[in-house]
């Protein structure tokens, strides 16, 4: 019966952790502007699924509890699901939000960007946040939203087209 419990309460918590990252957080802070996919942790998914179908072999061998068996189906289910969807950066008018959290635009203190696509922003507490970006193409969207797209000219090699007025 504990155990049934605990499986309720944590697919609760995976609902919520979905619905919130879903309808939430693309409303927090304001309209999103521009959303960025950030690198998935599938692997991660995949094993903690492996775990959980673990049990749920067990479950359906040794004790037969029809509870606990739908509870670890969908336990399993949501694992997945949230591990296949890609993490978002959405970038709104007065800041942004990541990781469940939104920060003001100002509290960045630094921004760096390393080769394989992954932004570091260093906030005015100290803390780092690491965005590892999905694809580099999104990252130069966000890129323009920050800076307008004229100053990124030069960053992509792209020709400037100059006109010539006689």
């Amino acid at each position: 019966m504990l155990t049934t419990i605990g499986l309720c309460l944590l697919n609760l918590g995976y609902l919520a952790y979905l619905a919130y990252d879903i309808g939430v957080q693309s409303r927090r802070g304001g309209k999103t502007l521009t959303a960025v996919r950030l690198r998935r942790r599938a692997a991660d998914a995949v094993f903690l699924a492996v775990i959980i179908i673990a049990g749920l072999y067990y479950e359906a061998t040794h004790d037969k509890n029809p509870a606990n068996l739908a509870a670890l189906a969908l336990l399993t289910a949501l694992v997945l699901i949230a591990g296949f969807r890609y993490p978002k950066w959405r970038l709104k008018k007065d800041g942004f939000t990541a990781g469940g959290r939104y920060w003001p635009y100002r509290a960045i203190s630094a921004m760096r960007l390393s080769e394989d696509g992954v932004l570091v922003l260093t906030l005015e507490s100290g803390q780092n946040l690491i965005l590892p970006v999905a694809r580099i193409d999104d990252l130069e969207h966000a890129a323009a939203f920050f800076t307008g797209e004229e100053a990124l000219q030069h960053l992509f090699e792209r020709p400037v087209k100059k006109t010539v007025v006689s």
